[in-house]
């Protein structure tokens, strides 16, 4: 094999880092680093963890450097969504916060829109906007404002449906308008002095740019509070939860009003009947809906990865398409990255699962702590039972270039926490709760547990059954999807029919918003039957309305709305099976699903994970490759 066809790992920066193995000219795997550092949108970089995890599967892999900033922030996008779909030719429109690159003048600027035109695998920019105006951080601010924190955006669109229309859509609709170009303009009373000198400043001295987004933020806040004569305290769901939805409302009709309206003009000038999506802006599965809804183009395609984790995919693909296959040319090394499912982990063996089961004592439970490049000494795992108020130390054994492996000892049924506290190199000695810095007495509480599994020779049948049941399941199976939706390997499954069970998922087992929903996955040939969408949605990213509300109340929304994936047996292999067997035993082709974490966690990546999340909640009982786990 010559070195050119080798295969090869792309790892991009951002908030969101991941990287992806390309193999023979096709995707052979993916990761985000945040599953493996176990930080969700861990902003640290670089980290070799992705990388690390895809040299297992393809250990001769070449590392290419990151062209984030050469290409472009919002061209890799671009790719990302483009060269992952069926058509020939396409409008590709991304959005999102704000993405840097490198110019002609080698200054930085900030894009948040982009207009291109995919044909034959050959990717034409039509035209971009530039910060100040950004839709994405209109909906970032407004997302801080209601108590839903960093990358709480998703949370925000599932606020929306509780509001009405009031005084803040109403002050807060002047706020952009369509421009010339087509592309929403910011209002003249956002850009201040400051920000005219921080865009300047921005294109030598990259690093301001989030001092940029935050006082445009803090800009729309006050003339919100002003216009409005509400305080801050009224913003935030936890205090004031239906003018904290009202809020919500008014930001998603707004953020939809111009999405629509952006796509629109987009088509007038340059027709499609294929339209591509990318950029963080487009995870809203509600915005999503609504360009189906108003018949403006007959196919939409969105790659799962959507936000910045689909960047290092982007370049891949570029990567493929224009360097290393010049002689299949760009179609032909097309048709081999249609992405028909998003599951490009790596898979787990049956032995690698039963060593971590058998190795799982209630008396020794192992704790994995992941540094960065930066050089440490010594790690320490701490205990209590006392909230830190007594604390047990022990030395973490290194477990690989850049972890440390630990030991819990509690006993079945004792509540303890944990944290980690470690020695660089310097002299400097850190305390850190879970990958994040930790005031004294913070720290991760989890309850001891002695497990008991069996292997099954049919697994789908035994959760069917169980779900069928009422037990709400942990459901571990092959590759992991990429993206930030559960799409059936590693999934948290419920029963739709049962009304109660949103309630008991967020409380008990999620630990989240009580407002939020959970997703239906439904068999793509009863689709039509339940939900009002003409299309496939294999990804989760788009709403449809409930037909049949009243029979799976658990995934309806207040609004009658469901963010629903459809499977196919091509597709979907065994979890197609596993909602088939559910069908057969209740009448209903639909099951709950949602991501296997707990709340601000990123999904579980490898059997350990499953486990620890699984001992820390109250699901009844695991699934993980041919095994069934329960607590004793």
């Amino acid at each position: 094999m010559s070195d050119t066809r080798r295969p090869y790992i792309v790892s991009c920066s951002s908030h969101d880092s991941s990287a992806t193995l390309m193999a023979d000219g096709k995707l052979a795997g993916f990761m985000s680093d945040s599953r493996l550092s176990r930080v969700k949108y861990d902003r640290k970089y670089p980290y070799p963890y992705a990388v690390q995890y895809l040299k297992q599967i393809e250990p001769t892999a070449r590392v290419l450097a990151d062209q984030t900033h050469r290409y472009g922030h919002h061209y890799l996008h671009a790719c990302s969504a483009f060269y992952t779909s069926p058509f020939k030719s396409a409008l590709i429109l991304t959005m999102d916060a704000s993405g840097p690159a490198l110019n002609d003048n080698e200054e930085w600027e900030y894009t948040t829109m982009t207009l291109s035109h995919g044909e034959e695998g050959v990717i034409h920019e039509l035209k971009q906007q530039t910060m100040p105006h950004s839709l994405g951080v209109f909906y970032s601010t407004i997302t801080g404002a209601l108590g839903l924190g960093d990358n709480g955006e998703g949370k925000t669109m599932g606020l929306a449906p509780y509001g009405r229309a009031s005084m803040y859509y109403e002050v807060m609709r002047d706020w952009f308008s369509p421009g010339p170009d087509g592309f929403p303009v910011m209002h003249e009373r956002f850009i201040d002095d400051k920000v005219n000198n921080w865009m300047n400043e921005v294109k030598t001295r990259p690093e301001v740019e989030w001092e940029l987004e935050s006082h445009i933020g803090h800009c729309m806040m006050l003339h919100l509070i002003r216009e409005t004569g509400a305080r801050p305290e009224d913003f935030d769901w936890r205090s004031s939860f239906f003018k904290a939805a009202d809020l919500a409302w008014a930001a998603q009709r707004i953020l939809e009003e111009h999405v629509l309206e952006t796509v629109r003009r987009a088509l007038a000038e340059t027709p499609s009947d294929n339209l591509c999506l990318a950029g963080g802006i487009f995870l809203n599965s509600a915005a999503n809906f609504r360009i189906l809804e108003k018949g403006l183009v007959k196919r939409l395609h969105i790659v799962p990865a959507a936000g910045d984790e689909g960047l290092s995919l982007g370049q891949a693909l570029l990567s493929e398409f224009m360097w290393e296959r010049p002689e299949n040319g760009h179609a032909a090394a097309r048709k081999e990255n249609i992405l028909h499912h998003a599951y490009h982990g790596r898979t787990y063996s049956e032995d690698e699962i039963r060593r971590v089961l058998d190795g799982y004592q209630a008396s020794a439970i192992p704790v994995d702590f992941v540094t960065d490049r930066s050089p440490v000494a010594e790690v320490w795992l701490e205990t209590s039972t006392d909230r830190f108020q007594t604390v047990e130390r022990q030395s973490m054994t290194p477990a690989g270039p850049f972890a440390f492996r630990g030991l819990l000892k509690a006993a079945p049924g004792q509540e303890f926490s944990y944290r980690f506290r470690w020695l660089c190199e310097d002299g400097t000695e850190m305390l850190e709760d879970r990958g994040r810095k930790s005031k004294p007495g913070q720290g991760y509480s989890i309850t001891g547990a002695r497990l008991k599994f069996r292997r099954c020779d049919d697994i789908v049948d035994e959760v069917a059954r169980r779900v069928a049941g009422g037990q709400i399941t942990g459901w571990f199976q092959e590759g992991a999807e990429f993206g930030p939706r559960a799409l059936g390997h590693r999934s948290i499954l419920a029963d739709p029919r049962r009304a109660e069970m949103k309630d008991i998922l967020n409380l008990r087992v999620k630990h989240r918003e009580v407002f939020r929903p959970f997703a239906p996955s439904v068999l793509a040939e009863y689709a039509a039957e339940y939900f009002d969408l003409d299309c496939p949605s294999p990804f989760m990213l788009l709403i449809a309305p409930v037909l049949k509300p009243d029979v799976i109340p658990a995934v309806t929304h207040s609004d009658g709305t469901a963010r629903m994936q459809s499977v196919t047996e091509a597709d979907n292999g065994v979890y197609h099976r596993l909602i088939r067997r559910f069908f057969e035993l209740t009448g209903v082709p639909v099951i709950l699903n949602t991501s296997f974490n707990v709340n601000n966690e990123p999904i579980v990546e490898t059997p350990l994970d499953a486990v620890k999340c699984f001992v820390s909640t109250h699901m009844d009982a695991l699934a993980m490759g041919p095994f069934i786990i329960e607590k004793e």
